[in-house]
């Protein structure tokens, strides 16, 4: 039915604009290339098929990095718990032991690794 088209069509841009979005905001909290995945997904469902979008979404889902989010000491910006630079503002997240040289928490008072004062 026409009226049926009419409707159905900005539900699925308005979905396919969101599903891009999260994608976007969680690969770049993550610096898994956030670029690449909003135009290989939003480029797939654009010239393949509407369908595309969620499928890539998924894809993003199974390969990202896998981790916690939490906030940077700094900007407050999720990011994960792995990473040594903020993707947002490029503060340092991790600092190295004087004593041993691993790479700890940037607001641990004590190393992990060898027990001294950070």
């Amino acid at each position: 039915m026409p009226g049926e088209r009419s409707i159905i069509s900005p539900i699925i841009i308005v979905g396919s604009a969101l599903i891009l979005y999260w994608v976007y905001r969680d690969s770049r909290a993550r610096d898994a290339y956030p670029p690449f995945w909003f135009a290989a997904i939003g480029f797939s469902g654009l010239f393949i098929h509407f369908l595309a979008v969620p499928l890539g979404a998924l894809i993003y889902i199974m390969v990202r990095p896998k981790g916690r989010l939490m906030p940077c000491p700094h900007c407050g910006a999720p990011r994960l718990a792995t990473l040594t630079e903020c993707p947002k503002c490029e503060g340092p997240l991790k600092k190295e032991c004087y004593r041993c040289h691993a790479a700890i928490p940037i607001e641990a008072t004590e190393c992990p690794e060898c027990g001294s004062r950070a």
